[in-house]
C-alpha cells in the first residue's frame, strides 16, 4: 500500500478553503457541491478572508520548517502556494474589491453565464438554480455597499470603466422573461423531470426572475446613474487612486510576475515598438505600397476588401482557419489536447464593450468544451488579415491547448491546474492569474506561426505585426496612462499611430487598460521570456534540444510566476544535456 503524501492534506486543506469562498469559481471549473450558493461580497467577508489566508499562510509556512524531506515537486508546489498567499494579502490592502463591476464584467456578464453552466440533469440541480437566482438580490445590495464604500474611501472608478453598464442592465430587465439570459437554463425540460414538476419549476423560475433579478438589475442601473457617475474620478490613471502609484506598481508585479518598475515597463515597450515598426516597414515594401507606414495602416484599416460583411462570414472564416492549425500541430507538439474547444461569438449584450476575442477554459469535469469567443459586433469592422494570430492565439497552440494540456496532465495539484479566470478588477488582492506566463504563452504562439508557415499572404503577416504591436504599444500607453499622466486621447493617438487596428477596437483597448491596470503589461513581457528561454536551451542542448518537448514543457506546466518558469526550464536544459 503506498504511503500517504502527508502534504497532499494540506493543498487540500487549502483547495477547500478557496472553493468554499469562491463557490461561483467552484461552478466555472466543474464542481458543483457549491452550486447553491453565490460569492459573498460583503465588506465581512473580504475581513474574514484576509483572516483566513494569514492562517492559511502560518500553516504552509510551520510546514515547510518543519519537513525538510518533502521531494522537490512538493516544495516547488509550497513555494507557490506561500508565494500566492502572500500575494493576496499583500493586496488586498489596496482594496480594489470596492470597483466590483466594469462594462467588462459583473452581474450583466457573469451572472447569465454562471447559470448556464450549471447541472440541469434533475430537479435537484434545478431548484440549486433557482437558489442562486433568489441570492442575487443579496449580492446586487452587498455590491452596491462596496461601490458606496469606494465612494467613501476614494477608490473609485473613471466613468469611462462603466459608461455602458447601466444601460446594459436595464436593457437585459426589460426583455421578456421567456426571451431573457436568465431563463435560458429553463428552455429544455430535463428528461428525468416529469411535466408537472417541470412546470411547477418554470412558474417558480418566471416568478423568481420577475420579482427578484430583474428589479435588482434595475436598482444597480439607478444608483450608477444616480449616486456614482457624478463621483467617478476625473483622471484615468491609477496613480489618481489613494496610495496610486503603489497601487499600481503592485498591480504590474502582479499581471508581469516581475520586480520591473514602471519605467522600465515604458523602456521596453518604447524598444519594441521601434523593432517592430522596421518590421512592419519591411512587409508593406513587400507589397509594394509607395505610401507611408501610417498611409498603410490607414489603408488597411479603411479599405471594405479587409473587412467582413457578416457574422457567419467572420465565424465560418475562424474555423476554417483553426482547422488548419490543427493539422500543423503534430509537428510542434508531443501531445495534444484532448478536450475540444468551439468558435463562438461575443454575448450580444456587451459585444459593443468588448475586444476581438477571448478565450473561456473548459471546465475540469469536461461538461462544456472549451471557448474561443469572437467579436462579431459591427462586422465591417472586423479584419481579415488579424483572424490568423487571434486564432493561434485564443485557439490553439494558444490558451485552449496550454489550459487543457494543463488540466490533463493531471500531476499538478488543483490550485496549479485550475486557474481562477474571472474577477479582473481584483488585482493585486487576489490569487494569482500569473499573467506574463498565461498570456506569453498566447503571444508566443502568435510568433509559433511563423514557424508553422501560416502567414503565407503577407497581408496576414502584417496582422501579426500590427498585432504584436498592440501588444508592445500597451507597454507604452499602460504605464503613460497610470504612472506619467497620460490622457486617453494620447494613448488612443500612440495605438492609432502605431497599428493597423480598427479605431473602434484601439478605443476599447484603451478603455480596458484604464479599468484593469497592469493586465495588458503580462502579454509582451511573458513572449520576451518565452522567447529567451528558449534561445537558452537551445543554445545550451545543441541537437539534443527538442522543439516538441519544449513546448509540451511549457504549455503544460500550469500557471506559475516568470522566475520560476525560467528555473523549471533550466530543470529542463539539465535533463536533457544528460541524456
Amino acid at each position: 500500500m503506498a504511503k500517504e503524501n502527508p502534504v497532499d492534506y494540506y493543498f487540500c486543506m487549502f483547495w477547500d478553503w478557496r472553493l468554499t469562498n469562491s463557490p461561483e469559481y467552484a461552478t466555472s471549473i466543474g464542481i458543483h457541491k457549491y452550486d447553491n450558493r453565490l460569492d459573498e461580497m460583503s465588506l465581512n467577508s473580504y475581513l474574514r478572508r484576509t483572516e483566513g489566508g494569514k492562517a492559511m499562510l502560518d500553516v504552509f509556512k510551520d510546514f515547510q520548517n518543519k519537513n525538510n524531506d518533502i521531494s522537490l515537486e512538493d516544495k516547488l508546489n509550497i513555494k507557490l502556494i506561500t508565494s500566492d498567499l502572500e500575494q493576496f494579502l499583500n493586496g488586498i490592502q489596496f482594496k480594489s474589491y470596492l470597483c466590483p463591476l466594469n462594462k467588462l464584467e459583473g452581474p450583466q456578464l457573469d451572472f447569465p453565464r454562471l447559470l448556464s453552466w450549471m447541472k440541469k440533469d434533475n430537479v435537484n440541480h434545478i431548484e440549486m438554480i433557482i437558489a442562486r437566482m433568489r441570492l442575487f438580490t443579496q449580492q446586487i445590495d452587498e455590491t452596491i455597499a462596496l461601490l458606496t464604500e469606494g465612494i467613501r474611501l476614494g477608490m473609485i472608478m473613471h466613468q469611462v470603466s462603466i459608461s455602458t453598464v447601466p444601460k446594459v442592465l436595464k436593457d437585459m430587465a426589460d426583455v421578456a422573461i421567456t426571451d431573457s439570459a436568465f431563463f435560458k437554463p429553463f428552455l429544455e425540460k430535463p428528461k428525468d423531470i416529469s411535466e408537472d414538476q417541470w412546470g411547477k419549476l418554470i412558474d417558480e423560475a418566471k416568478k423568481v426572475i420577475e420579482e427578484e433579478v430583474k428589479p435588482s438589475f434595475i436598482k444597480l442601473a439607478n444608483f450608477l446613474e444616480k449616486d456614482y457617475f457624478g463621483l467617478t474620478r476625473k483622471s484615468i490613471g491609477a496613480s489618481s487612486l489613494p496610495n496610486g502609484h503603489e497601487f499600481y506598481a503592485a498591480c504590474l508585479a502582479f499581471h508581469t510576475t516581475t520586480t520591473l518598475t514602471p519605467k522600465e515597463v515604458h523602456d521596453i515597450g518604447i524598444k519594441e515598438v521601434d523593432r517592430i515598426t522596421k518590421c512592419m516597414i519591411d512587409v508593406k515594401e513587400q507589397l509594394k505600397f509607395s505610401g507611408t507606414l501610417k498611409d498603410f495602416c490607414t489603408h488597411l484599416r479603411t479599405d471594405s476588401k479587409f473587412a467582413y460583411k457578416e457574422e457567419k462570414e467572420i465565424l465560418d472564416h475562424y474555423k476554417t482557419l483553426c482547422r488548419q492549425i490543427e493539422e500543423k500541430l503534430p509537428d510542434y507538439f508531443h501531445v495534444l489536447p484532448k478536450a475540444p474547444y468551439e468558435v463562438i461569438p461575443v454575448p450580444s449584450e456587451v459585444a459593443a464593450s468588448f475586444p476581438g476575442a477571448y478565450y473561456l477554459a473548459p471546465p475540469d469535469d469536461g461538461s462544456r468544451p472549451g471557448t474561443f469567443y469572437i467579436n462579431t459586433y459591427k462586422p465591417e469592422t472586423r479584419k481579415r488579415y488579424e483572424a490568423v494570430s487571434l486564432s493561434l492565439h485564443e485557439a490553439v497552440p494558444g490558451h485552449h491547448l496550454q489550459t487543457s494540456l494543463t488540466m490533463e496532465s493531471g500531476s499538478s495539484p488543483d490550485f496549479r491546474r485550475l486557474m481562477e479566470d474571472r474577477k479582473y478588477y481584483e488585482p493585486p488582492g487576489r490569487f494569482s492569474m500569473n499573467t506574463g506566463y498565461v498570456e506569453g504563452w498566447g503571444l508566443y504562439s502568435e510568433y509559433l506561426g511563423e514557424e508553422m508557415g501560416l502567414y503565407s499572404d503577407p497581408i496576414d503577416m502584417f496582422g501579426r505585426l500590427s498585432h504584436e504591436m498592440l501588444r508592445a504599444s500597451r507597454l507604452v500607453v499602460d504605464t503613460g496612462m497610470h504612472a506619467f499622466e497620460w490622457s486617453r486621447e494620447k494613448a488612443i493617438e500612440y495605438m492609432a499611430e502605431n497599428t493597423a487596428c480598427d479605431m473602434h477596437d484601439i478605443t476599447s483597448e484603451i478603455d480596458r487598460y484604464i479599468t484593469w491596470p497592469g493586465q495588458a503589461c503580462g502579454y509582451k513581457i511573458g513572449e520576451i521570456k518565452i522567447k529567451e528561454i528558449r534561445e537558452k536551451a537551445e543554445t545550451k542542448l545543441g541537437d539534443k534540444f527538442d522543439l516538441k518537448m519544449f513546448h509540451h514543457t511549457i504549455a503544460a506546466m500550469g500557471g506559475v510566476p516568470l522566475n520560476i518558469l525560467e528555473s523549471e526550464i533550466d530543470n529542463f536544459i539539465q535533463k536533457y544535456m544528460k541524456m
